[in-house]
């Protein structure tokens, strides 16, 4: 019995030291700002959604694609490694995330409304 009880303190901290709250990533040098994903993500589900419902055959849009998603691309300037980045990052900072895509929502509703 003495025995199980020298390791309670070993358990004590090995608990206490697994509790210890995570550190955040900093963001990184080429993050892409909120605004400017969203303006970006818009896009790129324009893109996909306009595909989809255009009623072309599934290998011809998947052939078209890759050329609307580099228009896009230099569109707003960015690359697919600056755009993977930020969304890994935003990804582990799901509050980040949460923002982008209600903004998102919201941008969509707007553009919408005003469309005849």
């Amino acid at each position: 019995m003495k025995r199980y009880f020298s390791l309670l303190p070993f358990l004590l901290l090995t608990v206490l030291f697994s509790c210890e709250t995570e550190k955040k990533e900093l963001p990184p040098k080429n993050l892409v700002p909120i605004p400017k994903m969203v303006a970006f993500l818009s896009d790129i589900h324009d893109a996909e959604s306009s595909l989809l419902l255009s009623g072309i055959r599934q290998d011809t849009t998947n052939a078209m694609y890759p050329g609307m998603e580099k228009k896009i691309f230099e569109k707003h300037h960015l690359d697919s490694a600056r755009v993977m980045t930020s969304l890994k990052y935003y990804n582990e900072n799901i509050e980040l995330l949460d923002s982008i895509y209600s903004l998102l929502k919201t941008y969509k509703d707007t553009t919408q409304t005003k469309k005849p």
